[in-house]
Order: structure tokens, then sequence, then C-alpha cells
């Protein structure tokens, strides 16, 4: 019926001027095919050539020729009045028919009315679900989603020490080589300041006081040399171990992630296959996995190495100069207030546009399904035209967190200059007035200093870039949490038997079924009991929502079983495992999918 309903429609979207209509009203019941006829057929195409071919003998009064056919030749063709007048046989048929069909209607009127209440009720859940299935997250990241991750990487708390343990060791190192290169520059200027010194003072006594310094001081550079090179070889060693934790905790955060998500959805009930498009699913294992195994396994640990060495440099700034740590202070705020304005829009158009992004895959997908539909009804510029309306949406989006990107950096770099003129002012200001620092610290306050807020401002951004794509592992970890099926371990006294079932005897004591586990009000299946013997050819009718498809499903166990029992051969379905019960019997469905 909903085949026949969709071709249908697929009929009318073509505007054609002569329609054939192969019985289209056959698989739809009485109330679905008078409501196709007189809103399809007969107001629709009122201005168009159809030919109709049914076997439904009350539309026949509105059409305005009939042909009768008898074996595949025609026998009669006129219009209603004109055949009943002219033949009595057809009078009778029509008459008999009646008859037929108005015992059957009272008998059955009753049931449909509730089967029709109950259906539309179905469709109201069923659109409710649909609706509220894509709701999209606001505020920022929670704190669990990160421990979530640096969890699924480390696997332990020990691997978060080791981590904190090689960032601050190579920053430690970092700033050591620094403060030594800086002392031994200024021990250099220093020896060679006395040394003119000594040299102007006699002349008799040049030659041996050249000497001595010059030995003194060469076994003083080599020590200084080979300490430093000995610096720079551990800063290597701790660059390659820092560097290759770190991306070795996202890539199995990644793994880890990706295999549980994966595991979640193979085993999640039929009803969530049901209510969320492919193309939505598809969005969580294409693109939120690229972003996992791509930008966040870049960006995580730039992040983690940028603001470890903006702490290691503040510190060390304040203990060169304290007085600069007031213009440090003043930085940092007027940073963190542009990246709380920034990140809280920037996080929100992002997961607009990851939002946005669902339904383009979802319509791709649907779209290459039917190519072959779309091209025989010449409906590719309509499809298209859709199409560019979902990726319009899309690009709207990602153009405004292009925008706003471009708004924050402008920002960040008025406050980068701003804390740069107070660092070198008041460098200035205490080397005049006060003459504490040396050339040395004040060369280092101020390359440091530079060096903080372009580090400092990257660190920021860096910030909301993991934080921005820090959603797509808050939707991994959503299906992370998928409801799942029921399993059932059987002991080793209680296992199946190599030929279970042998008989196929099917016995339903009241039934009752449910789709959704949160709503197990709406029943789809109400108090069901009946036994099906072995051997027995059993045929299952009903309209539209009536529930044949459910009462297949249920053996399944496809749906949620509300109440009642299932038993084949005797034993229980609800106390097999899935894997067993679904191996053991076989289905062909409707649509032509495998069942494995």
């Amino acid at each position: 019926g909903q085949k026949a309903r969709v071709n249908l429609a697929r009929a009318l979207y073509r505007n054609a001027d002569i329609y054939l209509l192969d019985d289209p009203l056959s698989a739809v019941d009485v109330r679905v095919s008078k409501h196709l006829f007189y809103r399809s057929i007969k107001d629709y195409l009122c201005d168009k050539i159809c030919i109709l071919v049914t076997h439904q003998i009350q539309f026949l009064q509105d059409a305005t020729k009939i042909i009768v056919l008898d074996q595949g030749k025609m026998i009669q063709m006129g219009t209603y009045n004109e055949l009943i007048s002219s033949s009595s046989s057809f009078a009778h048929l029509l008459e008999d028919i009646n008859q037929q069909e108005q015992q059957q209607n009272a008998a059955n009127i009753q049931q449909q009315q509730s089967i029709i209440s109950s259906t539309y009720s179905e469709k109201e859940d069923e659109d409710e679900v649909m609706s509220n299935i894509d709701t999209k997250q606001q505020g920022a990241i929670k704190w669990t989603v990160y421990t979530s991750y640096i969890k699924a990487g480390l696997g332990c708390i020990f691997g978060s020490f080791f981590i904190l343990l090689l960032l601050t060791a190579y920053q430690t190192t970092f700033m050591y080589s620094s403060w030594w290169i800086a002392t031994w520059s200024d021990d250099e200027s220093h020896w060679y300041r006395n040394f003119n010194q000594c040299i102007s003072t006699t002349i008799e006594n040049r030659s041996h006081l050249y000497l001595m310094s010059e030995n003194e001081w060469n076994i003083y550079r080599n020590q200084k040399f080979y300490s430093y090179c000995g610096i720079i070889i551990l800063l290597l060693i701790l660059t390659f171990l820092r560097t290759f934790a770190l991306k070795l905790m996202c890539l199995n955060a990644g793994r880890v992630l990706h295999n549980k998500m994966f595991r979640r959805v193979i085993r999640c009930p039929i009803a969530f296959f049901d209510t969320n498009p492919i193309g939505r699913i598809l969005n969580h294992f294409t693109r939120d996995i690229l972003i996992m195994d791509t930008d966040i396994v870049q960006d995580v640990p730039d992040f983690l190495i940028c603001l470890s060495a903006v702490l290691g440099t503040v510190i060390l700034i304040g203990l060169l100069n304290p007085w600069a740590f007031i213009p440090a202070f003043i930085g940092i705020i007027g940073m963190l207030i542009v990246r709380y304005r920034f990140a809280r829009c920037f996080r929100d158009l992002r997961r607009i546009t990851e939002t946005t992004r669902s339904p383009l895959y979802s319509y791709l997908s649907s779209t290459i399904h039917g190519l072959k539909v779309i091209r025989s009804y010449h409906a590719e510029q309509m499809c298209s035209q859709q199409f560019l309306s979902y990726l319009d949406q899309n690009i709207r989006a990602d153009y405004l967190t292009k925008v706003v990107e471009r708004w924050a950096a402008m920002r960040f770099d008025w406050t980068s200059f701003t804390f740069l003129a107070l660092v070198t002012l008041c460098s200035m200001l205490v080397r005049i007035y006060k003459q504490e620092l040396s050339t040395a610290d004040i060369a280092l306050t101020l390359s440091y200093s530079l060096n903080l807020m372009g580090l400092f401002q990257w660190t920021i951004r860096q910030s909301v870039t993991v934080e921005t794509h820090m959603t797509a592992v808050e939707r991994i970890l959503e299906y992370c949490s998928l409801e799942q099926e029921p399993t059932v371990q059987l002991s080793l006294n209680n296992r199946l038997s190599n030929n279970w079932p042998s008989h196929g005897q099917i016995v339903f004591r009241n039934v009752s079924m449910s789709y959704s586990n949160d709503d197990k009000t709406s029943l789809v299946l109400h108090n069901i009991t009946l036994t099906i013997k072995s051997e027995e050819k059993i045929g299952i009718v009903g309209r539209t929502g009536a529930g044949k498809s459910s009462l297949i499903q249920v053996l399944f166990r496809m749906g949620i079983l509300v109440n009642g029992q299932i038993e084949i051969d005797n034993i229980d379905i609800s106390t097999i495992p899935l894997d067993d019960l679904r191996s053991r019997i076989s289905i062909i469905p409707q649509d032509p999918v495998l069942f494995t």
C-alpha cells in the first residue's frame, strides 16, 4: 500500500498529458482508495487524460467512459448509464458485488474506526519522534566530554600524569635553555669589558694578564658550550616524547570511540533506524569521525603545547621582572574577554553548520538510491533545486563562521599591541629609575613578551577550535550511549539444541508490543493470543497500520514486548540470545534486504 501511494505520487509530480494507472487502488483499503480517487485522480487530474485500471466498481459512476474486459477482450464500452440500461448482466454484476461489500463493511465498521484512530495517533507520535530526534546541543561543551575523550585516549589516570610530566619537563628545559644563553651572553660582555680595562692599565703586565684570562675563559666557555649541547639534546628527546605521547593519545581515543559507537549502532533496536535517516547516521561515521581523526589529532596537542608554553613564559617573565605581571594581567584579561564573546558565537555556528550538513547527506543519499526514478520522470531540476537549498543553508552557517573568526583576529591583534607597549614601557621605567635589571634580563623579558602575546593569541584560538571540534566528539558520545537490544546469556544446562526449532509451533499469550521504550502506552499490538501449529499456513490480513508487519517483527524481538509471552516449540524467545533466535528462523520481507 505504501509503495502504491509513493508511485502514484511520483506520477502526479510529473506534469504529463496522459496518465496510465494500472490498478493503484488495489493495495489500499476503502477509505484510502476513496481519498486517492477523489483527491488525486478526479480533482488533481481533472484536465488530463487518465486511463484507470481497477476492479473497484464504486468509482464507475464518476468515470467518463467505462470499458469492460473479459479474458483480455473488450466486451462493452460506454458511460455508466448506457451500460446499465443496455446490459442486464452488467447490472446484476454490480448488484451482487455491492451486496457483498455492504455485508463486509457492516461487520468491520467498528473495527475500522478504532484502527483509524490508532493509526492517526501512531502517525502523530512518529512525526513527533522524527522532529525531536535531531536536537541541537546548546551552551558550552560539558567537561564530561573532555574527560571521556582523555579517558578513551589514555585508558587510566596515570596516563594523564605522564602527559602532564612531559609537558612540564619540556617547558622547564626550554626556559632553562633560554636563561642559559642569556647568562652566557651577559658573561661574555662582562669579560670583554674587564679585559679591555685590564689592557689599558699597564703595558708590562698586558701579556701575562691576557694569557691568563684567555686560558681561564676558554675553559669556562667550553663548559658553557658542552652544557648547552646537553640541554639541546635533552630538549630534542623531550620534544619527541611529548609529541609522540599526545598524538598517540588522540589516535587511540579516535579508535576507541569509533569502535564503541560502531558496536552501539550495530546493537541498536530497529526503531532507531526507523526514526533516524540514513544520512544522519552516516554523518556521524563520516564527518564526525573525520574531524576526530584529523582536526582534533592536530588541535589538541597544539593547544596543550601552547598552553604549557604560555604558563611557562608568564612564570619566567615574572621571575625576571615582577613589574611585568601588571601588563601581563591586563593583556590576559583582555584576551579572555574577547575569547568569551568569540567562543559563544563560534561554537553555536559550528553546531549549526554540522546540523545543516545532515539533511544534505540524507538528501544526497536518497537521491542516489532513487536516481533511476528521477531520470525516468525528468525530475533532475526539481531535485537539484532542493539540493541547492540544503547546500545554501549549510554554506550560510559556514560563511558566518569565517566572519566571526576574522572579527576575533582583529581584536586579538589590538590586545597584543597594547600588551607589548605596556611591557616595553614598564621595562624602560624600571631600568631608568631602579636599575635592578641587567641587560640580559631586559632583553629576555622583551623577547618573551613579544612571543607571549602571539603565543597566547594562538592558544586562545586553539582553545576555541578544540571546543568547537569537540562537538563532533559530543555527538559521537551520544551514539556511544545509545540504547541496546537486550541480550541473554544461556547457562550450559539451558543451551538450545542444534535442531531447534524442529516443529515450528508458535504460541502468543497476551502479547502487547511497542516500538519505543520511553512510551510503552502507544501499543501497536494489543493482547494478542493465538497458536500456530506445526506445518500450518497462516494468512494475516488487515488495513494499513493494523499491525501485520509488527506481528512478524515481534517474532524477531525487533520491538519492545510490553507484556505477554511468545513461545516457539515450547521455549520462551525472551530467554534466547538474539544471535541464536535470529539465526534459527527466516523471513522474506517486503523490502529486498538480506537479514544477517
